[in-house]
């Protein structure tokens, strides 16, 4: 059984050996700081601590609940495949949704 800090280290160094997660904040993050009343220096920490607080709670979030899946990891697997048939339905879904939007949009 795989500690539950190795599985977090891990995909913590997934994360932040990502090269695309930095070319699109290199892209996208100047656009943001265009306002006249803070200097660029400010408005940059500030939109850095934003952004580094969401994605605290959101994979924090993701950590807590891949952790409770590993440990019902040795369960039935009745417990696997509900959530793989759920995770199916979502990106079932998700295709459906962008069909739509692309079959819709002109």
């Amino acid at each position: 059984r795989t500690p539950s800090l190795r599985i977090f280290t891990s995909g913590m160094a997934n994360c932040l050996l990502n090269p695309k997660a930095y070319a699109f904040m290199l892209a996208v993050f100047p656009a943001f700081l265009q306002t006249p009343e803070r200097g660029p220096l400010l408005q940059a920490l500030w939109l850095a601590a934003i952004i580094a607080g969401n994605q605290i709670i959101v994979y924090g979030a993701v950590l807590l609940a891949t952790l409770h899946a590993h440990g019902r990891r040795t369960g039935s697997g009745r417990w696997q495949r509900g959530v793989a048939g759920t995770m199916g339905a979502l990106l079932i879904a998700l295709a459906a949704t962008t069909l739509i939007g692309a079959a819709a949009s002109p």
